[in-house]
């Protein structure tokens, strides 16, 4: 009996098929390579591994090719550039297991990825599992492998209640994790990291017209018709820091891309006033961050952050009490944004920064 078989009486059953799906775009052959290795070196046999690679280059789909005869049930599949979206959805389409996961070609699974899920497969019946949510930590290397393994407990295992459902959509609405956040790192608006049953990421696909956030508008997809679901207090993904990400970058594409997200959220989520005061937080947040990039990218002048709030759903649906549920520091952020005195001073920034 192998490490994927568990024993109920005296009749051995596998555990279920994982599928794990990789979108790839011109990434390297170190990162993929580091990426499979800590996929097969964790010994859950059960599973396959589809590499959706999306308009990489000729070099980077020949390194694919290449690479996957290296890792049996691996498998790639090549389509033109649509977007990692477009991507996940193509994976999800293929996916032949009982449950789906993601991961990024320039992250890594936790040394206690597979382990753990095993373990959960061994204690609860995973055809009553929608959802296992793991937490996901950033690091600028990989860890250093530990040498003694420390079994998960049953008590570091619960089932997401009602209140953790509310909050958690509230979360992933401000795009701020607080609640589900811990030294094993955080959970909630990404899609890595979590396992989920296929039946139910079928009926979830991801938004291929949002380029930004579109890691939200999922999971709040995922909440909404999701009924058993389990959160694993744990690291189990390791988000490595890469500079070059659209996270650390400016451009106008980009907000217009979280202009698309605002104006979809909005208008298919925000339903009630507490979700409206989480709006109006992420919109801070949001303006003041890509405020902050385009100063560090020297393209301040033409980034009016005060124009998100002169249009809907600001100038109609959104009012004080809103703004009075606000703590003191974010009321500051939003009357120097609503009134343009953020962007002077923006201005005047980058005045005094090119006279130095």
């Amino acid at each position: 009996m192998n490490l994927n078989d568990k024993i109920i009486g005296h009749k051995v059953i596998d555990f279920p098929k994982l599928s794990i799906v990789i979108p790839v775009y011109n990434n390297s052959k170190e990162e993929v390579y580091r990426c499979l290795s800590h996929i097969y070196n964790q010994g859950y046999e059960n599973l396959e591994v589809l590499i959706i690679d999306d308009g990489s280059s000729l070099s980077c789909r020949m390194m694919l090719d290449e690479l996957s005869t290296q890792f049996k049930f691996c498998y790639v599949i090549h389509q033109e550039n649509k977007g990692v979206s477009a991507a996940r959805n193509k994976g999800i389409a293929l996916a032949t297991g009982e449950f789906i996961t993601f991961i990024d070609a320039d992250d890594a699974y936790s040394n206690y990825f597979f382990s753990d899920l095993k373990k959960i497969f061994l204690e609860y019946n995973h055809s009553d599992i929608d959802v296992i949510y793991g937490y996901a930590r950033r690091v600028f290397s990989l860890p250093v492998a530990f040498s003694n393994y420390e079994p998960i407990r049953i008590s570091n295992i619960r089932q997401l209640t009602d209140s953790d459902r509310i909050n958690l959509i509230h979360e992933l609405i401000q795009d701020h994790i607080i609640t589900f956040r811990n030294k094993n790192g955080y959970l909630g608006c990404i899609s890595v990291g979590k396992i989920v049953k296929a039946s139910i990421i079928k009926e979830t696909k991801f938004n291929e017209d949002l380029s930004h956030n579109e890691d939200n508008i999922w999971n709040l997809d995922l909440i909404k018709i999701s009924k058993n679901c389990f959160i694993i207090d744990r690291c189990w993904y390791y988000y490595i820091y890469n500079p070059k990400s659209a996270t650390h970058v400016y451009n106008l594409k980009i907000l217009n891309a979280y202009e698309r997200y605002l104006s979809y959220l909005w208008n298919n989520y925000v339903d009630d006033s507490n979700k409206r005061i989480c709006y109006l937080k992420l919109t801070i947040h949001l303006a003041l961050d890509l405020k902050r990039r385009a100063y560090i990218n020297q393209k301040a002048p033409i980034l009016h952050i005060c124009t998100l709030f002169n249009r809907s759903p600001w100038n109609k649906e959104l009012n004080w009490k809103s703004f009075f549920s606000l703590s003191a520091k974010d009321k500051v952020f939003y009357l120097l944004i609503k009134f343009k005195l953020i962007d002077l001073i923006y201005g005047l920034k980058l005045k005094l920064a090119k006279l130095q």
